[in-house]
């Protein structure tokens, strides 16, 4: 399977939308909200990409193979780093919750 895929060219791309180096505290807008919905919405529209990738090759369209595993292994990790980014916040909120006043 794997010598199968070495034929394959897979492009490995930075994901988009995850590093803004944009962020300023100070610009009076609510610039990591925003930037969060942003990313939630842009792992819903990879979720779906996938989903319709993998669905495609399922059905025996024009799918291609490499391509969707390379699609559900993105978005995974993407997930997986939204997971991480609320398990951060939730750890947060409950150390500040914690302190005394």
């Amino acid at each position: 399977m794997i010598q199968q895929l070495e034929h394959f060219p897979i492009r490995i791309e930075q994901p988009k939308g995850f590093i803004k180096n944009d962020l300023r505290p100070d610009s009076g807008s609510d610039a990591f909200g925003e930037n969060l919905q942003q990313v939630i919405s842009e792992l819903r529209q990879s979720q779906q990409e996938t989903d319709s990738a993998v669905r495609s090759v399922l059905l025996g369209n024009t799918g291609d193979i490499p391509t969707a595993i390379v699609s559900m292994e993105e978005t995974s990790m993407k997930f997986q780093m939204m997971l991480e980014v609320r398990n951060r916040l939730v750890d947060t909120y409950q150390e500040i919750s914690r302190m005394q006043i």
